[in-house]
């Protein structure tokens, strides 16, 4: 029996692929100050939780890897239209997003005096659900090249 719900669950997430499309860039501020963007567009009936949810399954994260050129300025911005609802699924008040997410960080120059490029990695950590079906959590690999 625990092998039919096995695979029965696989084969339900198997049929939902991600519903979020995500791009990694960068915006050059000015000779040393960079904004790092990871944007998720998300389809239509589905949403993924905000950085900032405090009920259900808990907040979307970002990490960021060691970068020997480059330093976060502040904490990560969210930016997009939030909704804070009640969710049935989770008994639970939660901060959504249903269309556009886009998480911000502001990364700065250790040595102003260099212009090496550089790559900032890591991963956003999330989960997209449709108000009766959750996918499991997805930690997405990242890559920006800084110019």
């Amino acid at each position: 029996m625990h092998y039919l719900l096995l695979i029965s669950s696989f084969f339900l997430v198997n049929q939902n692929p991600d519903p979020t499309k995500w791009e990694f860039f960068s915006k050059k501020i000015n000779n040393n100050t960079y904004d790092i963007h990871l944007r998720a567009k998300i389809a239509k009936g589905w949403h993924v939780y905000s950085l900032f949810n405090d009920g259900g399954p808990g907040p979307a994260s970002v990490h960021y890897e060691k970068n020997k050129i480059l330093k976060s300025v502040g904490d990560v911005k969210e930016i997009g239209k939030v909704q804070r609802r009640y969710e049935k699924l989770f008994d639970a008040h939660v901060r959504e997003v249903s269309s556009t997410i886009d998480f911000v960080q502001i990364m700065q120059r250790k040595d102003t005096s260099t212009k090496t490029p550089t790559t900032v990695t890591g991963f956003v950590k999330y989960i997209t659900c449709n108000g009766t079906l959750c996918l499991p959590p997805k930690e997405l690999p990242f890559s920006v090249d800084v110019r």
